[in-house]
């Protein structure tokens, strides 16, 4: 039995390990070149507590992530220390990928990863647009099979920065230093451009974000803050409206969720993109140190319809850490009661056979056994009272 119990009690724990998904819903996903962490922000009542969900084996650089917020699927974009293959990985749990790696028809140097390189991913699809320093955007399907180079009309001039594909508006979004574009006839690689006015300054990364049904697109340049991209009827860009300031720091990458922003970042002077910045836009922006290059930001999205800027009072405090302990424990509980109901079975087996056995053994005894012995027994008692009677009489004559 304890043997048993032990194999119930590691596999249980087996189960937990590998089947959790680690990426909490509410959470913020902060991809570096070496660890992935997710974080529970105080605006959707966490407590801004990283918790490194994988960490990259020796010779692995992290160059990016894909994520699906459907399904809260990761896939880790890699290259190792002994080319610029590019290679390509699902997360299957925490600390582990998936057994299946698929490599990308791309190179690329890791020293450009706080460069003005980009990727973007349209995960409905299973695509990737990766842009380069020189500005060529290179489209490659997650499998690897395909990959092609988007044809342009921009110069090489005024390099294209990033691009970003909406399926809502079946659009691809482009931006370079000063402008932003918006351009169909991507599926015939043969782009038709209209550009916003008036123009920025140093441009390097646009997110969507869809709320109440309708489509918002936004950019952020480096060293201002977010612009909201304001969009016509047939989706072309007509202007750009600064909307909140993130305050004296090298912006690169950023999300947004219904008007709470995160974005990654230096400090002046610096290029270790290693700060995490959340701004609403009703507040002074503050700055987390991740202490890592930052390469790629994913949300996961609350269940909540609104964001917080103010902590939670009911359930206040509860990370990632803390519910998989709370899972862990619950199994161990499950397991002890699980063998204390295995020995009451046990015993209640044994008293309902052994009653049964008892009562067969007595059904087998004839039912006259005892009544013919008893009767036995008194004929011998009464015959060696008359023999002893018969004795005493003789020698009394």
């Amino acid at each position: 039995m304890n043997r048993i119990s032990l194999v119930i009690f590691f596999s249980l724990l087996t189960i937990i390990h590998s089947a959790y998904n680690p990426i909490p819903i509410g959470s913020v996903v902060i991809s570096t070149i070496s660890n992935i962490f997710v974080m529970q922000p105080k605006e959707y009542g966490g407590t801004d507590e990283l918790d490194i969900i994988f960490t990259a084996p020796t010779g692995m650089t992290i160059i990016n992530t894909i994520y699906d917020p459907s399904f809260r699927y990761l896939y880790i974009m890699f290259t190792n220390t002994t080319n610029n293959t590019v290679y390509l990985c699902q997360l299957a749990s925490l600390e582990s990928l998936d057994s299946i790696v698929y490599q990308l028809s791309i190179t690329f140097d890791i020293t450009n990863i706080n460069n003005s390189s980009s990727f973007t991913s349209d995960v409905s699809n299973s695509r990737v647009f990766f842009t380069d320093q020189t500005g060529v955007v290179k489209l490659f399907s997650m499998s690897g099979l395909l990959a092609t180079i988007i044809s342009t009309p921009f110069n090489s001039s005024n390099p294209i920065r990033s691009v970003a594909y909406t399926n809502v508006l079946n659009r691809l979004f482009i931006i370079t230093d000063t402008t932003v574009d918006s351009c169909i006839n991507l599926d015939k690689n043969n782009l038709q451009c209209c550009e916003a006015l008036p123009r920025g300054n140093k441009f390097r990364s646009i997110t969507f974000d869809q709320n109440l049904g309708e489509l918002y697109a936004y950019v952020l340049d480096e060293t201002t803050g977010i612009y909201l991209v304001v969009l016509n009827a047939t989706g072309c860009p007509t202007a750009l409206r600064p909307i909140n300031t993130l305050g004296t720091y090298t912006n690169l990458q950023f999300v947004i969720d219904r008007g709470l922003y995160f974005a990654s970042g230096s400090l002046q002077n610096s290029q270790d993109n290693s700060l995490l910045i959340i701004a609403n836009g009703t507040q002074n922006p503050r700055a987390i140190s991740i202490g890592i290059s930052i390469v790629a930001l994913h949300i996961s999205y609350p269940n909540t319809q609104t964001t917080s800027s103010t902590e939670e009072t009911c359930f206040n405090g509860i990370t990632y850490t803390d519910y998989r302990v709370a899972v862990i424990l619950a199994a161990v509980f499950g397991t002890i009661m699980g063998i204390f109901m295995c020995f009451n079975a046990l015993f209640c087996i044994d008293f309902f056979m052994t009653k049964r056995i008892i009562r067969n053994l007595k059904n087998q005894i004839p039912h006259n056994l005892f009544e013919d012995r008893w009767n036995k027994l008194v004929e011998e008692k009464y015959a060696k009272i008359a023999l002893e009677s018969k004795f005493e009489s003789f020698f009394f004559i």
